[in-house]
């Protein structure tokens, strides 16, 4: 089984997102390949089966080419590596862009978020999501039956 992972960064040196790096290491050890679509990579940390596609995004890049290189990098896997499941961290953008393609292609996808604010991109991510899973019963805007709170995690074998 392959996984699809989107997230915002993958980067060893900034601490609010470098717990990502021990997460795919965990995450990739039930999966043959997990092939991740992130904004920025910057790691030398991760399993051999992990395969990242990096946008690498700043402020000041064109939002065109941004969407161009995430479809391009989207469709490539899709096409080629027989994806059967879809998590996305706190990225429901890329859950929206894809949800018509991993549709299609009858990937199941689960989007962990966790903010009350409902917005356009939210709501389409919702759509194409098969589970959502956030930390409480209020941290995601929708009370549905596939919205299921988990609470925090907090790795205390830092």
């Amino acid at each position: 089984m392959n996984l699809l992972y989107f997230n915002l960064a993958i980067d060893e040196h900034y601490a609010p997102l470098s717990f990502n790096i021990k997460w795919l290491n965990a995450i990739a050890k039930n999966y043959e390949n997990v092939y991740v679509i992130t904004k920025y990579c910057d790691s030398t940390s991760l399993n051999k089966n992990i395969k990242v596609f990096s946008i690498n995004s700043t402020k000041n890049s064109s939002k065109l080419i941004v969407i161009t290189k995430f479809f391009f990098f989207l469709i490539k896997i899709l096409i080629t590596k027989n994806i059967s499941r879809c998590f996305s961290h706190m990225n429901p953008l890329y859950v929206a862009l894809a949800g018509v393609f991993l549709f299609l292609f009858r990937v199941r996808t689960l989007l962990w978020y966790t903010h009350p604010s409902l917005t356009l991109k939210l709501k389409i991510a919702y759509f194409f999501s098969d589970e959502i899973i956030t930390s409480s019963i209020d941290s995601f805007p929708y009370k549905k039956a596939k919205v299921n709170p988990i609470g925090h995690f907090i790795d205390d074998h830092i």
